[in-house]
């Protein structure tokens, strides 16, 4: 019985390239992703409360489902990092990147494929991008989610 329900849930999230080690990566997010630490959860919080005013710009768009009717969490942890926007239904990822981030590029890499390789996609504009050009931000967004609609399908 045990070695069945092993079986099972193993096939449920085998990788589309049959390879093991995306299916053991794929397995350590699913958990991860369900528990993040309590402190990730807390800075979390604080920073919902603490927005920049580019992610002000950017949340007053997609909030309260007005981007294609996709709901979008802000600041949401998933496992050790938090996320700047997040949509659960396309497993979707949106991050602004300040001024900081020109100097962190290999952690944020790092960051991506971490998430990447738990079937998370991450979309990734500067500051300016909001500041400037924040529709062609928004059909960018609009077209990755309808990709995502289709790989699913």
């Amino acid at each position: 019985m045990v070695t069945t329900a092993f079986t099972l849930f193993f096939s449920l999230f085998k990788s589309p390239s049959g390879g093991f080690r995306g299916l053991i990566l794929r397995c350590t997010m699913i958990f991860r992703k369900k528990l993040s630490p309590r402190y990730v959860i807390e800075i979390a919080r604080n920073l919902r409360t603490e927005m920049t005013e580019t992610e002000k710009i950017l949340w007053s768009c997609i909030n309260n489902r007005q981007l294609d009717g996709l709901r979008f969490r802000n600041q949401h942890p998933i496992g050790r990092y938090i996320a700047d926007f997040y949509c659960h239904e396309k497993q979707l990822i949106i991050e602004i990147d300040g001024g900081i981030h020109r100097e962190r590029k290999e952690y944020d890499e790092n960051r991506d494929s971490y998430l990447e390789a738990g079937g998370y996609t991450v979309l990734r504009f500067e500051n300016s991008e909001i500041h400037h050009r924040l529709d062609s931000v928004l059909t960018v967004i609009r077209t990755k989610a309808l990709e995502i609609n289709r790989k699913k399908s």
